[in-house]
């Protein structure tokens, strides 16, 4: 099963939530909660069970919700009077000071239910300046029994204003252990799909169908290739454009990583990708370190430009010649 129920805990998050229970029964209770991580480790999953806990009629001895109440059940609908959620009209765009003041002003109504009212911003780093300003009364004065959860995968775009009025919950990447279970649940291309997705567990869901995941060995053999001089630039690129090369501008970071660990003389225990150690080791031989260390910029210039939708060929092939360049200059004379 890919996704709990909305009122249950993925596996890893059991650790996650004892460390934040005492919190939700009011031992270190904080009115604005900011949840910051990684992208794909469950944070939004575990934002909603904090905010169906807090309006729970019948919460368990662990404080999480029951799933079975009548407040349960109108979250589940979206439709309990309690609750008020503020994100972006549309996937990017921002959060201004109209849709902020709606928001303080379903939280300043009286609570319906005795639960009192919880209200999420989603995310938090993309509120406007102004919509920021108008936030602030409600974060420092908050009604009486009113919670505010809020999200962020990029803790530093909060604005310092906003932070200082919260109590800060990280959530961190998953203990290997802690996600094993679920993975022996899911397709064997989830687990493949772990490296490239930093141990992200439902990025990796995201990206298992993905060619720079099912193709995987291929995107290996043609990066050897290349490096072997047994492969050109062009016909590499090719393939790459089959895949999303968003996405393979990602693994060759996690590639790229891997390959200065190895010439660093680093133990293959630390390799992203340690079932492919060999071919990596492989590839590392035949590279120069101090030339390996500039493709990281490279890769990173690569990546803004690909989101810039520039020419995708040309930026490509630039980067596969980068690729090259980083070639011992024995091999490349050979």
């Amino acid at each position: 099963m890919s996704e709990p129920g909305g009122h249950e805990l993925y596996p890893w998050q059991q650790e996650v939530w004892a460390r934040f229970a005492p919190v939700l029964r009011g031992e270190r209770a904080g009115h604005a909660l900011l949840l910051t991580g990684a992208p794909g480790i469950g944070k939004r999953h575990l934002a909603g069970v904090i905010l169906r806990a807090l309006l729970c009629e019948q919460p368990d001895t662990a404080r999480l919700p029951c799933g079975q109440c009548r407040a349960c059940a109108q979250v589940a609908a979206g439709s309990h009077p309690d609750h008020s959620r503020l994100e972006p009209p549309e996937p990017g765009k921002t959060i201004g000071i109209d849709a902020v003041r709606e928001f303080c002003r379903r939280l300043y109504t009286t609570s319906q239910f005795a639960g009192g009212r919880v209200g999420l911003i989603d995310p938090a780093d993309r509120l406007t300046v102004q919509a920021a300003n108008s936030l602030l009364k409600a974060l420092e004065e908050p009604p009486a029994g009113s919670r505010i959860l809020l999200l962020t995968d990029r803790r530093d775009r909060v604005l310092p204003t906003i932070r200082s009025r919260c109590q800060i919950w990280r959530v961190d990447r998953p203990d290997p252990a802690g996600v094993a279970s679920w993975l022996a649940t899911m397709p064997a291309a989830v687990a493949d799909a772990m490296p490239l997705a930093r141990h992200a567990p439902l990025q990796a869901l995201t990206l298992a169908e993905s060619p720079v995941v099912t193709e995987q060995g291929a995107l290996f053999e043609g990066l050897a290739n290349l490096l072997a001089a047994r492969r050109d630039p062009v016909s590499l690129v090719a393939d790459w454009q089959k895949a999303e090369p968003g996405w393979v501008v990602d693994w060759l970071y996690r590639v790229v990583a891997d390959l200065l660990k190895l010439t660093s003389g680093a133990s293959e225990d630390t390799l992203v990708f340690r079932d492919r150690a060999r071919e990596l080791r492989r590839m590392a031989e035949l590279l120069d370190g101090q030339a390996l260390r500039r493709l990281p910029p490279t890769l990173t210039r690569t990546r803004r430009l690909l989101d810039a939708s520039v020419d995708r060929q040309l930026t490509l092939e630039s980067l596969a010649i980068a690729f090259l360049d980083c070639r011992r200059r024995e091999k490349r004379a050979a």
